[in-house]
């Protein structure tokens, strides 16, 4: 595309449709923590409930909003930072923009984490993978900070960044890294995380692995060398991924009916005891994330 206003038209309004995703996210979460708060307070949630479901009910809301506000934050000013003027502005932009940007992805990776955590039922082998996990990205952001900079074009004026083709490959797997091994962990243990739960995390994976892999194709393997197309496609990840936190609200709904079909069924006398044990355990989890 060679015409400039129209590509900036058509960036800014991607940046607009991100930064209304993650607002509608931060309301959704408001609406959630008082549709918690009115059940508590009416009582249908014993103490011992409540302190067992903390997970579900304040984390990954809290969570969820900060990963929004940090998306609206770091879309607005990757956009604007584009428009600074002279060679400390603009490498200062482009450090604020990085910076954002690692915070945005470390917050997105918490998540899938945590998640996969509360799943697991709190399990001794995640909580030992989860800190090499995250220091195996945030190493990576470091030095992609340290590394990739803004520079300042006095001849065409414009601001732009150079990322460095290492760093920015490190995190790329780093992130795909964690998503495959909260997928792995969750699809191996089908029968107790139940349908909804795998579907979700099935959908998830999918849609967050396919949008890296061709994040990575075009940055490092396709013949481009459009900086618009390059935004464009960043554009794209950061939208795939608010889309698949925010639709928590929508997998929430899911697993809550599809708790209520579950516990409707009048469960046979002759269940044993482990077997009694085990789904009890289950639906804990699972109300540690749909409550």
């Amino acid at each position: 595309m060679d015409n400039p206003k129209a590509r900036q038209v058509i960036l800014g309004a991607a940046v607009g449709i991100i930064v209304e995703t993650s607002l509608s996210g931060i309301m959704s979460a408001v609406v959630f923590q008082l549709q918690n708060y009115k059940q508590n307070k009416s009582g249908h949630h014993s103490k011992n409930s409540n302190e067992k479901q903390s997970y579900g009910h304040y984390r990954l809301p809290a969570l969820m909003t900060l990963f929004n506000i940090l998306c609206i934050s770091f879309s607005l000013v990757s956009e604007f930072s584009g428009f600074s003027r002279g060679s400390q502005a603009c490498r200062r932009a482009m450090l604020t923009t990085n910076i954002l940007s690692h915070a945005f992805y470390a917050i997105f990776n918490a998540f899938l984490i945590l998640k996969c955590f509360i799943i697991s039922g709190n399990s001794k082998i995640v909580s030992g993978v989860i800190p090499a996990l995250l220091l195996h990205r945030s190493v990576w952001s470091i030095m992609d900070i340290i590394y990739s900079q803004g520079f300042w074009d006095s001849e065409a004026q414009i601001c732009g960044f150079i990322q460095h083709p290492i760093t920015g490959l490190g995190c790329s797997l780093a992130d795909i890294v964690c998503d495959l091994f909260c997928s792995v962990l969750l699809n191996s243990d089908i029968t107790r995380i139940g349908e909804v739960i795998l579907q979700e995390n099935v959908f998830r994976s999918l849609v967050v692995t396919s949008v890296n892999a061709y994040a990575l194709y075009i940055f490092y393997f396709a013949d481009v060398t459009s900086p618009f197309i390059y935004y464009f496609v960043y554009l794209t990840q950061n939208f795939t991924y608010v889309k698949c936190v925010n639709l928590e609200y929508y997998w929430l709904r899911a697993r809550r009916l599809n708790m209520v079909t579950k516990t409707s069924i009048p469960i046979a006398s002759h269940v044993t005891d482990s077997n009694a044990t085990e789904t009890a355990g289950l639906a804990i989890r699972k109300s540690q994330l749909s409550s």
